[in-house]
C-alpha cells in the first residue's frame, strides 16, 4: 500500500500507528530521500522522510526483547530487490521524559506560520536531555511532544553495538 505523500509521520505517532494496525496492510511504499551509503551498500538502520526508522531484518530480529515494537514491511522503489528485507519501525511508546532545565529548545507557539497546531510541543531541539528517573524500563521510546526523537536504553545501545549493525548514530541525552 502506498502511502498519500506526506502520510509518512503516522509511523511516529501513538495515533498513526494504531491507525497502521488498523489498516492491516503487511507492506507499505515509502519515500525515501536516500537509502543507504553512495557507495551502494547496505545499512541495518537509516531514516526515511518524517523520522521514520528503516531497519533490516537482521536488526528488526536482534530486537525481539523490545515490547512496544510494530514493524511493517516496506518496498522501497530505489532498491526493489532490497524488499522485503526491510521495515518500517514503529513505537507506541511515548514517555514524557524531557527535562526542560538542562535541555535547550524552542516550543512551538499558537502563532506558528508553518505548524500552529503542534503549539506547545518541542520545536527546535538544540541539545536534548531527559530525565532517566522517568525512562526506567522502558528500551526505547519516542518522547511526548517532541517526537521526532527515537531514545535507546543502554541494553538495546549495547545489543546494536555487538551486533555490528551499520547506520546508527548514538548520542548520549542524559547527564
Amino acid at each position: 500500500m502506498k502511502l498519500k505523500s506526506g502520510d509518512d509521520w503516522k509511523f511516529t505517532t501513538a495515533d498513526g500507528v494504531a491507525h497502521l494496525s488498523a489498516l492491516g496492510e503487511d507492506k507499505f511504499i515509502l519515500d525515501m530521500n536516500e537509502f543507504g551509503p553512495a557507495d551502494g551498500s547496505a545499512m541495518d538502520f537509516t531514516i526515511a522522510a518524517h523520522d521514520v526508522p528503516i531497519v533490516s531484518a537482521t536488526l528488526k530480529d536482534a530486537l525481539f526483547f523490545v515490547d512496544g515494537l510494530y514493524y511493517y514491511a516496506v518496498a522501497i522503489p530505489e532498491k526493489p530487490s532490497a524488499s522485503p528485507h526491510y521495515y518500517a519501525m514503529a513505537t507506541d511508546n511515548f514517555i514524557d521524559c524531557f527535562d526542560e532545565r538542562k535541555s535547550v529548545f524552542s516550543i512551538f507557539t499558537p502563532d506558528d506560520p508553518v505548524r500552529p497546531d503542534r503549539a506547545g510541543d518541542y520545536h527546535s531541539v538544540i541539545k536534548l536531555i531527559i530525565d532517566p528517573a522517568k525512562a526506567v524500563g522502558h528500551d526505547i521510546f519516542r518522547i511526548k511532544r517532541y517526537p521526532t526523537a527515537l531514545i535507546v536504553s543502554e541494553r538495546v545501545k549495547i545489543t546494536l553495538e555487538r551486533g555490528g549493525f551499520t547506520g546508527l548514530d548514538f548520542r548520549l541525552c542524559t547527564e
